[in-house]
């Protein structure tokens, strides 16, 4: 069984690598590496997917191997079959964690060095919340967790 985390609130959530990621990501925001977060962020998202497709689907052998065409989606097509069947996950938030998987992808790809403003930072928190979403069903109060 994972180790736990605990929040000053005394909430406990399991210490996944998609949640060890999501805190690193998240401590690079608030240190300024703003590219690094947007590619850590990301593959936050990508396991909290893989974590949560895994602990959500009962499905037998056959159907799972099914699963694997899945897998070989873009993660951002993932994440939008996903949404479709979870409420708590905003479209608004949706759509800016797809924009940042496409920033992190230029990042990597063309070498983009971003230069810090409001619509990405609000880009990278919607990354950030639609992860801990599909972590947690409490949510997850990032900020309290981040170690300064």
């Amino acid at each position: 069984m994972p180790a736990k985390e605990i929040n000053s609130s005394g909430d406990a959530y399991k210490q996944t690598l998609a949640f060890e990621t999501l805190l690193k990501a998240c401590q690079l925001k608030k240190q300024g590496d703003y590219n690094q977060a947007f590619i850590e962020g990301v593959s936050s998202l990508e396991l909290a997917i893989s974590e949560h497709c895994k602990e959500s689907l009962d499905l037998p052998k056959g159907l799972k191997e099914e699963m694997e065409r899945f897998w070989h989606l873009p993660t951002y097509s993932q994440l939008v079959a996903i949404s479709s069947s979870m409420e708590n996950l905003p479209y608004d938030d949706v759509s800016m964690a797809i924009e940042a998987i496409e920033i992190s992808n230029k990042i990597i790809d063309e070498g983009l060095d971003l230069t810090f403003d409001f619509e990405l930072k609000k880009k990278l928190d919607a990354l950030f919340s639609i992860t801990s979403k599909l972590l947690s069903d409490k949510p997850i109060n990032l900020d309290n967790l981040v170690h300064s």
